[in-house]
């Protein structure tokens, strides 16, 4: 019993971990937006001219970096908060980076321009920490989405599936075979939400597959985890490849099933998008009209929250 718990509490630790940065990765990420703030401010500077005082800006952008999270959704953002917003818009938090010590080489960097990345240098930078997110992100993720499914399977009128997907059936009397739009929200970092139109043949087959298990109402609110929906693009990657392979056989010569099978050399994916792959999806779907316990919001895309 001790060395299973001594072996969970080092599972735990090591997942917590793996959300954190390295002293070294956030030194990258302390330089990375210091010459960002700085190139923003240079550039602002020879816009503005002597109308742009680069002091009072930069004691702005030390204000903002107090608590840049708080800063999402907020209207009315001063230019220093506007930028700063932009760079923790789900990818950095506060966590990740050193105020002080940013603030302080802002400063430096604004006496000694010459002190200012070329533009090939800080590329480099910016794929490095860019790696570095792309690991951390989707542990973080993960974290967020176990907390909200948890949090989500103890309310009242939530009913959890047999494939563990959640469902919450909203007043009313008419089957999920007749809905006609569809709402769509995907990820926590990383948000977007998109309505259209639907039939139930459209539907996710993590949720047609246990529709007999999903009570009648007037609207139904599916949460799809990410564990499943990965599960789903792997069984129909699978498929295709096998699909492909077949084909292959029919078709292709002795030489070219020879070539095919060369081991292919592996592709870097710095320059793929900082994101999260197969994120948590909560579906709303309904049979439009003026009864509707639901109304369509505004498409949202890849909005931090």
């Amino acid at each position: 019993m001790k060395r299973h718990l001594t072996f969970l509490l080092a599972c735990c630790a090591a997942f917590a971990s793996a959300q954190e940065v390295t002293p070294e990765q956030k030194k990258d990420i302390n330089e990375f937006l210091s010459q960002l703030f700085a190139l923003e401010i240079t550039q602002t500077e020879q816009s503005l001219g002597d109308a742009f005082v680069a002091d009072a800006f930069v004691k702005q952008l030390n204000a903002a970096l107090v608590a840049p999270e708080s800063l999402h959704g907020k209207d009315d953002l001063t230019h220093a908060e506007s930028i700063v917003a932009a760079f923790f818009d789900g990818t950095f938090e506060s966590r990740d980076m050193d105020r002080r010590a940013v603030v302080a080489r802002v400063r430096e960097l604004l006496k000694e321009r010459g002190r200012m990345l070329p533009e090939r240098d800080l590329a480099q930078l910016a794929d490095r920490v860019k790696l570095t997110m792309r690991i951390i992100l989707p542990q973080r993720e993960r974290a967020k989405e176990e907390a909200v499914l948890a949090a989500n399977a103890k309310r009242e009128g939530v009913k959890v599936l047999s494939n563990g997907v959640q469902v919450e059936a909203l007043p009313g009397n008419a089957s999920l075979l007749e809905i006609d739009r569809i709402t769509e929200e995907t990820g926590i970092a990383y948000y977007n939400r998109t309505t259209r139109r639907a039939q139930f043949a459209m539907l996710p087959d993590a949720i047609r597959s246990v529709a007999d298990e999903v009570p009648p109402g007037g609207a139904w609110v599916f949460w799809i985890p990410s564990s499943i929906s990965a599960k789903l693009i792997r069984q129909a990657d699978e498929e295709n490849r096998a699909h492909a392979a077949a084909m292959r056989e029919l078709v292709t010569t002795y030489e070219d099933r020879r070539r095919d099978a060369q081991p292919k050399p592996p592709q870097a994916d710095k320059d793929a998008p900082v994101g999260i792959a197969d994120p948590l999806r909560k579906i709303t779907v309904w049979k439009e009209g003026p009864d509707a316990p639901v109304r369509a919001l505004p498409d949202v895309m890849h909005t931090a929250r």
